[in-house]
């Protein structure tokens, strides 16, 4: 068998190693170093990670302040992939929540990500990992990410959080 495996072959492996046998003469040396590391990483997956005990746990909450932030997750509406003039692709989405509708555009930069838009009102901040941006007058805003995933993405004020999911590989005509 080649040393390369396809996924669908990395997939029978992970079976394999979450069962008590696997036919071992039947497998290559890949194989059989792969379903290894499968087995180890199946190992810490099964251990039980404990909590702390509920009087410690309501001694923490009592500490924490009561937060009457809202969290929803916006809508994504028409996906689409543009051309951009001579940047490079621009991919722009469309959000649509109860509380507000986004705009936003990505670019994928060198390090990271451009990202660009408007909101429908202002007082928002757009949130990208640990780096944010607040929205102009208009609703505007920019963000450089520098980070390879821009997820989670969020729209942020002062008691709402909405999320917006994001999906880089969108392929098609844009509508959803």
């Amino acid at each position: 068998m080649q040393s390369n495996l396809t996924e669908l072959r990395l997939a029978e492996l992970w079976d394999l190693a979450r069962s008590t046998e696997a036919p071992r003469d039947l497998l290559s040396d890949t194989e059989v170093l792969v379903i290894e590391q499968y087995r180890t990483i199946h190992r810490s997956l099964e251990v039980q990670h404990r909590s702390a005990p509920l009087n410690l746990i309501d001694k923490v909450k009592a500490m924490m302040p009561e937060t009457n932030r809202k969290f929803s997750i916006a809508q994504i509406f028409r996906p689409q992939p543009l051309l951009g003039f001579a940047r490079g692709t621009v991919t722009q989405f469309k959000f649509v929540s109860e509380e507000v509708e986004v705009r936003i555009q990505l670019e994928d930069i060198p390090n990271g990500w451009r990202i660009w838009g408007r909101t429908s009102e202002p007082g928002w901040t757009v949130w990208s990992g640990q780096m944010s941006s607040p929205c102009g007058e208009n609703g505007e805003f920019e963000l450089d990410v520098q980070a390879a995933n821009i997820e989670p993405l969020s729209l942020q004020n002062e008691t709402i959080t909405i999320l917006l999911p994001i999906v880089i590989d969108e392929s098609g005509d844009g509508n959803t």
